[in-house]
């Protein structure tokens, strides 16, 4: 049976279909808002090669931004909180912090919740730090409150006590009422969103769950009706931000699990790559139609952490470590009220899209400046055939723009991309050389529909020796999520001193979280022979309020796990405390059922010339120009070897070889281009 993941994106949908050899096809087909669960369908049958091919289908991995633009635009239902007697303002409150950036703003910049404060109520009820019931749940109040939620035309309750993370009995009370008084309403429970301590965030996060659970179960039973039908044998499977599946039933149950589900697919791709090229440190830029997202892999492995800020709002719970900025080729250049040149951060999107899609768009955007510059063929179909560019219309948009401006439509498009070139750097450098990373110790890994056009520059600027772009670029976020295992992560906070008795505590606790992962996964139907577990504790000195994550045995012995923590803190700070006392704080185990595929290593290919499609004039700075030859990427075999500049073309991406770089296409198909004015790294 075959594999395959979809990741549908702002602007496209993105399929890939893996055989039983690993051979990969891939589509790209336009998004459409109003139809994403048949765009789903409909790009997996033009890749599988029709409809009588349907039923070879056995696997269906599915990246979606449902969570993700429901969070952006705010389009979700009105919500309510149930809290604690006393602290009903603890989403308004949140952290009194403003971010750096807003340091020296005298407005109110603290993040807008998704709940308003006449829609928080409160119930008479307290548990201690302990777990023990201080005062019992005054359920008449709960009735009554859950009535007048039901009055106001609310359907999405959020549940979120004082301690319920230690003790969740009147959690699970107020849903049991809840079913009985008013059995319409959706319940998102704290102590079931994530069972940690930190009151705000966990607040947050609930209630964000609680906001997005009615588009995403809907969205998510659409899909399974889609593709149930058209695809008889194929198990669908939800891709999740911390880069593991999930079923359809557990991400409609908890969709803030979901935020980051497509950037998510291409990191666990880019362990793929690094499994067949032997390049264990990659730094990855996924370039699509609205964003820009950089992460890091530093011997094979991903970064996780434990929370993410959407929209100002943290999130709490396991995901990868991927930055976020509004820069993609469907970002609008504008000229904002001080005169100023602007790329992004918003999108044309998908509809009306650039103005070279030729759908009503009129703005300049990114891909209408690439094209301008004659790095895009206008003659060669994009998305699988289905996308011819409008060169003229790029044209006459960015000559408008350029009329403001007093430049040329050539000199505005040049500007255009080096401004989001500029500030896709800038990501690349907070990513790494803020975390003490440094960029030239790492080769870039360039994926995305957009992301290979600008990889070879941004490697340049950050000294970047190497830029991989892989055989399957466009699409490689949906070849992550095609490979991947499912995944659940669990958490318990147990804040004690790492003592001669505490190993104790935590090998009870150790086992109740994989005997939990366990039934979760059985859940799923995956099998108890594919089953492992990671374990790992949230470790700090005594008095700190940070923690830092290090592995643990589960033997649930701490004394290694306490020597990991001294070393990690001295890597990451330059300063550790060997003789402090250290306080374990949060237990976490992630249940993994191994449903995926890795990649094998793959041998080193002879070189060779491959045929030159053609050559055209493209502009390579500001007023310069050359020409460079153009090649077609689907006849360039493993061994292929090219002086820049030049263009490889395919119908999901581009990519630039600038002048004075060379590529070669290695063993498993992937272009790996060298950069001698990168100052160090790689090259």
């Amino acid at each position: 049976m075959k594999r395959a993941g979809v990741d549908v994106g702002g602007t496209f949908t993105d399929v890939v279909v893996l055989d039983e050899q690993e051979k990969v096809t891939e589509h790209k087909v336009p998004s459409d808002p109003s139809r994403l669960e048949h765009g789903v369908a409909d790009g997996l049958l033009k890749t599988l090669g029709g409809r009588d091919k349907a039923a070879d289908l056995g696997f269906l991995g599915h990246g979606t931004t449902v969570a993700t633009n429901v969070t952006l635009e705010r389009s979700g239902p009105r919500v309510a909180l149930i809290c604690t007697r006393g602290f009903r303002d603890i989403v308004e409150i949140a952290r009194l912090a403003k971010p750096g950036s807003k340091l020296y703003t005298q407005k109110n910049v603290m993040p807008k919740p998704v709940v308003v404060r006449r829609d928080c109520f409160e119930v008479t009820e307290r548990i201690d730090a302990r777990g023990q019931v201080v005062a019992a749940l005054d359920e008449g109040e709960v009735e009554a409150v859950l009535r007048q939620v039901v009055d106001r035309g609310i359907t999405a309750v959020a549940v979120c006590l004082l301690f319920s993370f230690r003790n969740p009995a009147h959690e699970r009370r107020i849903r049991e009422i809840a079913a009985r008084v008013a059995p319409s309403l959706e319940v998102s429970l704290s102590c079931e969103v994530w069972r940690e301590f930190r009151e705000y965030e966990r607040a947050s996060t609930t209630t964000l769950n609680s906001y997005l659970r009615p588009a995403a179960a809907r969205y998510l039973a659409n899909l399974q009706a889609v593709t149930g039908e058209t695809f008889p044998s194929a198990a669908l499977w939800v891709m999740q931000s911390n880069g593991g599946l999930t079923s359809a039933a557990a991400a409609s149950e908890q969709p803030v699990r979901l935020v980051m589900s497509g950037p998510a697919g291409g990191v666990i791709g880019a362990r793929y790559v690094a499994d067949q090229t032997g390049l264990g440190d990659l730094l990855t830029v996924d370039m699509g139609g609205t964003s820009f997202d950089v992460s890091l892999l530093q011997s094979g492995t991903a970064s996780l952490v434990d929370r993410q800020d959407v929209m100002g709002l943290p999130l709490q719970g396991r995901a990868l470590d991927i930055m976020t900025i509004g820069s993609g080729g469907g970002s609008v250049a504008w000229v904002d009220g001080a005169g100023q040149f602007r790329v992004g951060p918003r999108s044309a999107g998908a509809i009306p899209g650039p103005a070279c899609y030729g759908r009503g768009g009129t703005e300049p955007t990114v891909t209408d400046a690439n094209l301008v510059l004659g790095l895009f063929d206008a003659e060669v179909p994009l998305a699988g055939g289905d996308l011819i560019l409008d060169y003229d219309a790029a044209y006459r948009a960015c000559e408008k723009l350029g009329t403001r401006l007093g430049l040329d439509p050539v000199e505005t498009a040049w500007g255009i991309r080096t401004i989001v070139n500029a500030a896709m750097a800038g990501a690349v450098r907070t990513a790494s050389v803020r975390r003490g990373l440094d960029p030239r110790d790492f080769a870039m890994l360039a994926f995305g529909g957009a992301g290979p056009l600008h990889a070879a520059d941004i490697a340049a600027e950050m000294g970047i020796g190497e830029a991989v772009v892989p055989a399957v670029a466009g699409c490689f976020s949906a070849l992550g999520i095609a490979i991947t295992d499912a995944v659940h992560d669990l958490v318990h906070t147990e804040s004690m001193a790492v003592d001669s008795g505490a190993s104790d505590t935590a090998r009870r606790h150790l086992t109740e979280l994989i005997t939990q992962g366990r039934d979760e996964l059985r859940q799923s139907g995956i099998d108890d022979s594919l089953h492992h577990f990671e374990c790992s504790v949230d470790m700090r000195y005594l008095g700190q309020n940070s923690t830092l994550n290090v592995p643990l045995r589960q033997s649930g012995r701490l004394d290694s796990s306490a020597e990991a923590f001294h070393a990690e803190h001295l890597r990451q700070f330059g300063h550790h405390g060997p003789d402090e006392p250290v306080e374990l704080v949060n237990l976490r185990v992630r249940a993994v059922g191994a449903i995926g595929r890795r990649a094998s290593s793959v041998e080193s290919a002879k070189p060779s010339q491959p045929p030159i499609h053609g050559k055209r004039r493209v502009t390579v700075g500001d007023g310069e120009t050359a020409t460079a030859a153009y090649y077609e990427r689907d006849k360039l075999s493993p061994g292929a070897q090219l002086e820049g500049p030049a263009i490889v073309s395919s119908s999901d991406t581009t990519i630039v070889v600038p002048p004075d770089a060379r590529a070669r296409v290695d063993g498993g198909g992937h272009l790996r281009i060298s950069i001698p004015k990168a100052q160090g790294g790689r090259a």
